[in-house]
């Protein structure tokens, strides 16, 4: 099973980072591809996780439409950015 993490805040990386010791299939996704591709390349989320590091077989990536093929989405973002603004 494919999982994505919808949110690379601390609680996301966190989530992403435990649940990927027991399953390979897990990728961490952020908005921000700069800081996606930081958090990449130092397999560390150093602005809101310092000193947790990811395992090889977590993915990072930027690309929503690929998280978005995962058969499981969790989100892991504050619940304000997902409130109804329309008229």
């Amino acid at each position: 099973m494919t999982i994505a993490i919808i949110g690379s805040g601390a609680f996301g990386t966190a989530l992403a980072i435990s649940l990927s010791q027991k399953n390979a299939n897990i990728m961490l996704w952020g908005r921000n591809p700069q800081q996606m591709d930081e958090i990449c390349a130092q397999r560390e989320n150093k602005a809101k996780l310092a000193g947790a590091i990811l395992p090889p077989a977590l993915s990072v990536t930027s690309d929503f439409d690929h998280a978005m093929t995962a058969q499981t989405l969790l989100l892991a973002v504050p619940m304000q950015t997902l409130r109804f603004t329309g008229p």
